[in-house]
């Protein structure tokens, strides 16, 4: 295996992390070596994208919650004070690992693909190379996916044909300038990259290797994309695909007290499906009070997700299904779970949609405490569930893109968003533009793409 391709491209990624100007700027030395192997290949994916692989998490910030108190504001990263407040002046030319990261990580899966065009494939090790290049097409969908939720408007079939995408970057080339396509341009390659794997890799889900992706990897991302989309009847059939494919829930009865079962090796949560982290670390940021309330006293998560912050009388959030200070923002059941539930609420499933809330829930009460819901007590069936969609899936990055698509539907579910910093009062407005982070000042002028 030639190490020094796969040390230089890990040395390219540290130089980014680092904070470079653009994710571009240099190369490994492609004339020492090329990757020529299987092995070599694989290992790019699995060194590089993992370790590298960070999603957007500014958005955090930007939602609703979080909240930063007065006295925690002024030593909070300035990129994130400026997410808080919507800040005109967003980064103060600052490097952005929002952007910069996941674009590495697209770097990576391309550079496997263009090697794989000229790699002697054979029914020897068809299996590999399939896995492999399913794994590369996943990681190029998904991150480019990410960057929409923040650096593109939230889908909307009537304007989608106008609205700008973000720059779909498909090979290993550094001089290529990418123009940004449309919106829609940009969804048809996602789900391109993503469909074409789900042929291509393996359907086993197990315990080891959690950062390659597999079929219900996919159904379970392609669910959560047309669910963004408000593309309910679609995000069900993914959902449905996943769970028909694997389905299995942690019961939090079984996390030893004192401890907290998601602080060991990923690979020991059974309901992830995919790694992958967000950017930017949440570890010491107060959630907001509205967010903690929804809790009841006998829901394991109240105290499983957060801990007191004694300093601020507030709590804070520890509950990634990731170890270290990054939070998870992969595919995993729980999310599916509740895709679903959502599809059926909206479609006038009821009963089928509080089971699988039922299914969820039970598995996050404390033993006896919880009673499954029925459509007779209920009376706001969806209500119920986007509430426990909050609660379940808190800093996965996904509240952003629910409120974008709440705001983009109308009704009771839209809102306005208010952060309060030393008495001034900031407030987002349903559809305000800020809703779409701005692109990086560095990126517009050296790539010349319009800014949002």
């Amino acid at each position: 295996m030639k190490n020094r391709y796969i040390y230089g491209v890990i040395i390219f990624g540290l130089v980014l992390n680092t904070g470079c100007k653009k994710y571009l700027d240099s190369i490994p030395d492609k004339s020492e070596s090329v990757p020529q192997t299987l092995v070599d290949f694989r290992q790019i994916l699995d060194y590089g994208i993992l370790y590298n692989q960070n999603s957007p998490g500014l958005h955090e910030f930007a939602g609703d919650d979080v909240t930063i108190p007065d006295g925690q504001f002024s030593s909070t990263n300035i990129i994130a004070r400026n997410s808080y407040i919507w800040a005109d002046n967003h980064y103060n030319g600052q490097s952005i690992g929002d952007w910069q990261f996941p674009y590495l990580a697209i770097y990576y899966a391309n550079v496997v693909l263009d090697a794989l065009k000229s790699f002697n494939m054979n029914e020897n090790n068809m299996l590999d190379y399939n896995a492999i290049k399913g794994t590369a097409l996943y990681y190029r969908g998904f991150n480019h996916y990410c960057l929409t939720q923040v650096f593109a408007k939230p889908f909307s079939t009537g304007t989608a044909s106008r609205d700008l995408g973000i720059p779909y970057k498909e090979n290993s080339l550094i001089d290529e300038k990418v123009k940004r396509g449309t919106l829609a341009e940009t969804y048809a390659k996602i789900f391109a990259d993503l469909k074409s794997s789900v042929s291509l890799l393996p359907k086993e889900v197990t315990d080891r290797n959690k950062n390659r992706p597999t079929k219900a990897s996919v159904y379970a991302v392609l669910a959560r994309i047309y669910l963004s989309m408000s593309d309910y009847s679609h995000a069900k059939m993914y959902a449905d695909s996943c769970l028909n494919t694997y389905n299995t829930l942690i019961n939090y009865n079984d996390i030893i007290p004192g401890t907290f079962a998601f602080k060991g090796p990923p690979t020991y949560n059974a309901e992830v499906l995919c790694l992958s982290s967000t950017s930017f670390y949440l570890n010491f940021i107060p959630v907001s009070s509205e967010l903690y309330n929804l809790y009841d006293i006998d829901d394991l998560r109240k105290t499983y997700f957060f801990r007191p912050n004694v300093r601020f009388g507030s709590h804070e959030f520890r509950g990634s299904y990731l170890t270290g200070v990054y939070p998870f923002n992969g595919p995993a059941t729980d999310e599916v779970y509740l895709i679903r539930a959502e599809c059926l609420a909206r479609s006038g499933n009821k009963q089928g949609s509080l089971d699988d809330l039922n299914a969820l829930l039970i598995n996050r009460y404390k033993t006896g405490s919880y009673h499954p819901y029925t459509v007779d007590q209920v009376s706001d069936i969806l209500g119920l569930v986007l509430t426990e969609r909050r609660k379940e899936l808190v800093f996965r990055g996904l509240r952003w893109s629910d409120l974008r698509r709440f705001n983009l539907e109308g009704g009771a579910y839209a809102k306005d968003i208010t952060h309060t910093v030393n008495g001034v009062t900031y407030t987002l407005k349903k559809n305000d533009p800020k809703y779409v982070f701005p692109i990086p000042d560095a990126e517009i002028t050296l790539s010349g793409i319009e800014q949002n």
